[in-house]
């Protein structure tokens, strides 16, 4: 080993523990049982860092993310006030550690520049993001005109059918209410189609949506409540479920003008 190289970094360029774990009072507190409800609606995009994290709305005790596409909101106990934006990285290490512990609830505390984790014996320090968060309350869309009603098992393997007959959950399906049942209808020119039924009441006759079938399968499988209630107003304004302390929202992807048989 006379010929080893070791090679690295001075320790002195590691950044002091109290810069990344403020040891003064914090400005807010939060508590939460998990915000995997939320993390799905946080986009992927790192060059965009207000979709690309959870903003977390103290003033309303309300973590929520959105990618533009679709928005998921779930309420936390909060103390203190203030809105945080954490990176979605930080979010998904703490979801990690919170189940590899099995912990039944994550606090955080927030600095000035820092929000700090504490998930059973561990302590994760993320670094604030400083851009503004989208003006969320804006897009959900205050009353529906129409609730769609559902089960929501019943809505999971419907999609999941459709799914693993066009092969790609990223594409489009087209919800169409025809008497007491709820169309799902999906296709892909180079894998197949499908149209599975499902018992519904509620919407409007003949009413249609087309959504993306990733969107609308995460906003309901997160809803608590087996009775999915689906709110809608028109082809172009995003569907809103809205159960208890959740919501999501998913904007449709185009304005649909027939249906399929």
């Amino acid at each position: 080993m006379e010929d080893a190289l070791v090679a690295g970094h001075d320790p002195v360029e590691f950044p002091a523990a109290n810069a990344l774990f403020p040891d003064g009072q914090a400005l807010a507190r939060a508590r939460f049982q998990s915000l995997e409800s939320v993390l799905v609606a946080a986009s992927t995009d790192e060059h965009d860092k207000s979709k690309c994290s959870v903003f977390f709305q103290l003033c309303k005790n309300v973590a929520v993310a959105t990618n533009s596409h679709v928005l998921h909101a779930q309420s936390i106990e909060g103390s203190g006030d203030g809105d945080f934006l954490v990176p979605r990285k930080a979010i998904d290490l703490a979801e990690i550690i919170r189940k590899a512990t099995k912990t039944r609830e994550v606090a955080v505390a927030f600095h000035e520049n820092h929000a700090v984790f504490r998930i059973a014996q561990f302590e994760l320090s993320a670094l604030l993001e400083t851009t503004k968060f989208p003006a969320w309350e804006e897009v959900a869309p205050k009353a529906s005109k129409y609730e769609l009603r559902v089960s929501k098992t019943d809505v999971l393997r419907a999609l999941d059918r459709v799914a693993a007959a066009i092969g790609d959950r990223a594409r489009g399906v087209v919800l169409h209410r025809r008497g007491d049942v709820l169309e799902i209808y999906g296709e892909n020119p180079k894998a197949g189609e499908l149209k599975v039924e499902t018992p519904a009441t509620g919407w409007t006759a003949e009413g249609m949506i087309e959504l993306n079938l990733g969107y609308l399968y995460s906003a309901a499988r997160y809803a608590p409540s087996e009775n999915l209630c689906i709110g809608l107003n028109d082809e172009t304004s995003p569907i809103k479920i809205e159960d208890g302390d959740y919501l999501a929202l998913v904007m449709p992807i185009a304005p649909t003008k027939g249906t399929k048989s």
